[in-house]
């Protein structure tokens, strides 16, 4: 993904440098591979809720997701009509994902402290959410996430650390508090290992998880924005080397 990106900007749009690359979740991801792979091309990177490697857990929750829309007997190995896409399947998929694995246990007691109402909550996550992406395109993203290693990158050997190491960038990373998706013990893993970086855990006081960096609450994009503003501010001197 990554290297078609870089081809992208550097021949279609001739574009040589970058003052930063930017993601949040699996662009988080994709941010972090920039600056591994091209790591003269940007000032500074900036992954939000990332990971520098795929953990079992994740390859776990995403493979759950997985079996369950192929069990949907639309499935069909993934050739169905695009008027018959695997409903009950994808609509397992985007309760799952986006009601209850992107949260923490106390951001949704803090929202339904009668555990019944999240049923009807689910419902409408659902019901919006289901047809947000086709089946097999996630499927086949998802399998992208799991075999998601900087260390795998060529000229590391598998070498994870010494991948992490090799990052020349300004690097901040906004990680999510109780995140169950890509826990946030691997983004303080990563920080403890990139030689320039400065590491934000996104809430604290209320830990919401992987929904964080989406800036679910107007505290949440404040924090962000304030500092991803301070962060560009001091690699750009101000905008000066910009100018």
């Amino acid at each position: 993904m990554v290297s078609s990106q870089q081809r992208l900007v550097a021949e279609k749009l001739g574009i040589r440098k970058v003052v930063t690359v930017v993601g949040a979740s699996m662009g988080g991801m994709q941010a972090l591979q920039w600056a591994v792979s091209y790591p003269d091309m940007m000032d500074s990177v900036v992954p939000i809720i990332p990971l520098g490697r795929t953990p079992a857990w994740t390859t776990g929750v995403l493979e759950m997701l997985r079996q369950g829309i192929m069990a949907d007997p639309r499935w069909n190995g993934g050739n169905y009509p695009s008027s018959q896409p695997p409903e009950q399947g994808m609509r397992l998929w985007s309760g799952w994902l986006s009601g209850v694995i992107v949260r923490t246990p106390g951001y949704q007691e803090s929202l339904f402290p009668n555990s019944q109402d999240a049923i009807g909550y689910l419902k409408g996550v659902q019901d919006a959410g289901w047809r947000r992406m086709d089946a097999v395109d996630w499927i086949y993203q998802s399998w992208a996430y799991d075999r998601h290693n900087l260390g795998a990158t060529p000229g590391f050997d598998g070498d994870y650390h010494r991948a992490l190491k090799s990052i020349k960038a300004k690097t901040l990373i906004l990680a999510g508090t109780g995140d169950l998706l890509n826990p946030e013990y691997e983004a303080m893993e990563a920080a403890r290992f990139i030689p320039d970086v400065r590491y934000v855990a996104i809430n604290e006081k209320l830990p919401m998880g992987h929904v964080s960096g989406a800036g679910i609450s107007a505290p949440e994009n404040e924090l962000q924005n304030a500092e991803i503003a301070r962060f560009l501010e001091a690699v750009t001197d101000r905008g000066r080397k910009i100018q």
